[in-house]
């Protein structure tokens, strides 16, 4: 080795040391949060992401993290409670719309998770390579927490209740499941032919990974009983999950000789709300029951169709909802953004002996 290269290369290395610790201590090493860009002109700096991690941009140009701002669905939504602390998460970028114009179509962009102060934090995947920016890597960038900001936080209600109450609450579902020690990334950010992790966030939307996310079982059990038996399957946390009033359908029904309703039974599978009181008196949402999918967890639903179900086939189905809104939480008459089919099938009559 040429003199002088090792206390070269150990003088380097603690120089990096000491970088990333100032790093640290300065709070630009926080894991992403909702309402916290720290981008001057976050315009202009995802423009600079775009440029250079072109295929990784593409991605996210189509995916649900882009488009958290300008669905058509949360538009609605925001329509019904226009809350600032909706923007918090789905336009980090300009939660207060006080940033430069179209600020909040970027939706969560690039600087929203990444960029730092001027430091470009990144997963410990990876070893540190030549770029054109300051990159720290960081091992807890890599787990579930750095999704917590926007996957995992109370109502905005906090100061009236007695106990906070948690609008969503994945995170939390996933350090309890069987799954705990695999990251989001491995389901929602699979690797791409050339080793980067998906930045599409495909999994939950198309139709293929929904229906392979559960599977069903259903049986008569009696002339008038259906009994419906659900599992997850790969999901590492209650199922469904986020938006806190979607759910799942599993519906039995029953149609006569000409073609019309005879018979029908649905439960949901879902976060179930009352209005309740707080400790001022006044309104606010409480949480009943909660019966969706536990990983590793089999659920049973029974629907009793009646005496008008004997002797004919009972039509079941199985679908994902997302429920744009729940009036005085009557979840019968809710109103849906999306419906998708997960399963269905019929089942004959039992037959009867002589």
């Amino acid at each position: 080795m040429r003199r002088g290269a090792a206390p070269l290369a150990l003088s380097l290395a603690l120089v990096g040391l000491l970088a990333a610790a100032s790093w640290w201590r300065s709070g630009a090493g926080a894991l992403p949060r909702a309402a916290r860009s720290s981008a001057h002109d976050p315009i202009a700096e995802n423009a600079r992401c775009e440029h250079c991690h072109q295929t990784i941009a593409a991605e996210w140009r189509d995916s649900q993290h882009h488009t958290a701002f300008t669905d058509p669905t949360f538009q609605a939504a925001l329509a019904i409670e226009p809350k600032a602390f909706c923007r918090n998460c789905h336009a980090p970028e300009d939660p207060g719309a006080t940033r430069p114009a179209g600020a909040q179509t970027l939706g969560i962009g690039c600087v929203t998770c990444h960029l730092q102060g001027d430091v470009v934090i990144a997963a410990a995947e990876r070893g540190v390579s030549a770029t054109s920016h300051r990159v720290a890597r960081s091992a807890a960038f890599g787990t579930a927490d750095a999704c917590a900001g926007c996957h995992q936080f109370p109502f905005d209600d906090v100061e009236r209740r007695a106990t906070p109450l948690d609008m969503q609450r994945t995170v939390d579902e996933h350090r309890t499941s069987l799954d705990a020690e695999t990251s989001c990334a491995e389901c929602h950010m699979p690797r791409a032919a050339d080793g980067h992790r998906s930045h599409a966030f495909a999994s939950t939307r198309t139709q293929e990974n929904l229906e392979e996310a559960i599977v069903t079982r259903a049986l008569r059990t009696s002339a008038t009983r259906v009994r419906i038996e659900l599992e997850s399957d790969g999901v590492g946390h209650r199922y469904p999950t986020g938006d806190l009033f979607r759910r799942l359908a599993v519906r039995a029904e029953v149609v006569g000789d000409d073609g019309r309703l005879v018979a029908n039974e649905t439960r949901y599978l879902a976060r179930h709300f009352a209005i309740g009181r707080d400790r001022f008196g006044a309104t606010i949402r409480d949480e009943l029951d909660d019966d969706r999918i536990v990983p590793g967890q089999t659920s049973v639903i029974e629907l009793e169709l009646g005496a008008r179900a004997r002797g004919r086939p009972v039509r079941w189905s199985v679908s994902l909802e997302r429920v744009l809104h729940v009036a005085d939480h009557e979840e019968a008459a809710a109103v849906l953004s999306e419906s998708v089919r997960l399963a269905e099938g019929d089942l004959d009559a039992p037959v009867t002996s002589p």
